[in-house]
């Protein structure tokens, strides 16, 4: 189903300038008027991150510090907080939102675990700045990103009792919510419950999770109706966590569902990868039909897929895993 392959990351290029990634494409052609969302760069920061952690390759070094420069620029001191956008003029859009927030400390919280020096200096710096800016926000997926984050930022900064303290209140606040249980909160509080060798919450919430999994992936399928790149990409980068937190099997196997979502294991039994450009297609629109604009969005949520797919079934430095999307797509019995 799998081989092994160079990744292709050329739509990631594409759709990248001396500024940050763009958000936004004409099929897989970058659409400048969209500007620049600090969420996206955020979430190109944190893949970059990671292909240079697993390859080591010194040619993506360079935009570690284009995307860590935007969200430097996107800081805003007065506030302690990120700005939402920035248009291709140039100029910002000085609104923020939780999610925004929730985006950039999860990947500065892995710059300060991964990124070089002095990059991760600077991740260091605004994620210790900012982490508390959203200690009231009751929004659960903004939190759970913003936990993740934490949990990368402990690893290094372990005298910083005050993180470890935040980490347990907030994995602690958010099992409790049952109307936000989220596959990011899954995530966040299973990456918690490593960190502060809380065996009871990593049964909780692997359970839950099992319980949660079942609902959605059925007969091989993700059967979400709200199923989208970013979602599904989500499930991946969870279901990876619980196996390597639990050793259940179930777990692995739920990875690979997913995975499989992007190559046509899905209802509509259609591969959202372009493999000529490496970008991913927006997703599906009401009638079923695929929207084929390769936006910044969903296309690094692809990569993270990959990369957590990769780090499943590899724990060496070898080629990056590529679909042949004609094996995969299957009918489902």
């Amino acid at each position: 189903m799998i081989e092994q392959k160079s990744m292709n990351i050329n739509h990631f290029y594409t759709l990248t300038d001396d500024v940050g990634i763009l958000s936004r494409s004409i099929f897989s052609i970058p659409e400048r008027n969209s500007g620049y969302l600090v969420r996206e760069n955020a979430a190109a920061l944190s893949f970059v991150l990671r292909y240079y952690s697993m390859t080591q390759d010194e040619t993506i070094k360079p935009f570690i510090a284009l995307f860590l420069s935007f969200i430097y620029q996107s800081f805003d001191s007065n506030s302690n907080r990120f700005k939402t956008m920035c248009f291709y003029n140039r100029d910002w859009v000085n609104n923020t939102l939780d999610i925004d927030q929730g985006y950039c400390l999860w990947a500065l919280g892995m710059g300060s675990e991964i990124a070089p020096e002095p990059e991760s200096l600077l991740c260091s710096t605004l994620f210790s700045k900012c982490i508390s800016e959203l200690e009231m926000c009751t929004d659960a997926t903004s939190k759970a990103a913003a936990l993740m984050g934490a949990t990368h930022y402990y690893k290094v900064y372990k005298d910083d009792e005050s993180i470890k303290v935040l980490i347990q209140r907030w994995s602690e606040q958010l099992l409790a919510k049952s109307d936000s249980q989220y596959y990011i909160v899954y995530w966040a509080c299973l990456k918690s419950a490593h960190i502060l060798k809380n065996n009871d919450m990593l049964t909780t919430c692997s359970t839950a999770l099992l319980e949660k999994l079942s609902l959605d992936i059925q007969d091989g399928l993700c059967k979400s109706v709200n199923s989208s790149p970013e979602e599904v990409s989500i499930i991946v980068g969870t279901c990876v966590t619980a196996f390597n937190k639990t050793g259940d099997e179930r777990f692995k196997q739920f990875s690979r569902y997913a995975y499989n979502w992007f190559l046509g294991l899905n209802t509509h039994k259609i591969p959202l990868v372009n493999v000529k450009t490496g970008g991913c297609y927006a997703g599906f629109q009401e009638d079923g039909s695929l929207d084929k604009n390769e936006h910044a969005s969903q296309s690094v949520s692809w990569l993270h897929a990959l990369c957590d797919l990769q780090s499943l079934l590899s724990r060496e430095s070898t080629p990056f895993l590529m679909p042949q999307i004609k094996a995969t797509v299957t009918e489902s019995n």
